[in-house]
């Protein structure tokens, strides 16, 4: 995505006339990683539970996921592909960017999901941008 996409997409967020994005700074935030690659590690808080991890784009958790299965499978990974490159083939057709801002989910990788008392390390996650209640820049500390 060029930068003239980015603020073209960037200016339709803050607008959000429609109320299509629940939080915009939270739609900036991944278009940002989406244009720049930069890593942003966030802390996602849900009811009950908190997610900590770098936001990763839609492409880039799709290549993990794909890498993931493949150690297990040898044929859902290329199932999986395909259809992956048939969305990637369209897009490309219409000459149009898949930004993550249309992706209803936001996704991170080497997360820690933390409920109660338990916290599970995970290479990847995926997680529902609705189900978010709140979310800072950084990792949680002690206080």
């Amino acid at each position: 995505m060029g930068w003239r996409d980015a603020a073209r997409v960037s200016q339709q967020v803050l607008e959000n006339r429609d109320s299509r994005y629940p939080d915009p700074y939270l739609e900036l935030l991944r278009l940002g990683v989406q244009h720049t690659k930069e890593e942003v590690v966030v802390t996602l808080f849900f009811a009950g539970a908190t997610v900590t991890g770098a936001v990763i784009t839609l492409d880039e958790w799709e290549r993990r996921t794909l890498r993931e299965l493949k150690k297990h499978s040898s044929d859902v990974p290329r199932v999986a592909a395909e259809a992956m490159q048939a969305l990637d083939d369209r897009a490309e057709e219409q000459r149009t960017a898949r930004p993550d801002t249309d992706s209803p989910f936001v996704h991170l990788h080497d997360a820690t999901y933390r409920s109660g008392r338990d916290h599970f390390a995970v290479r990847t996650w995926r997680g529902p941008i609705t189900g978010i209640l709140g979310w800072t820049v950084g990792e949680l500390t002690p206080a």
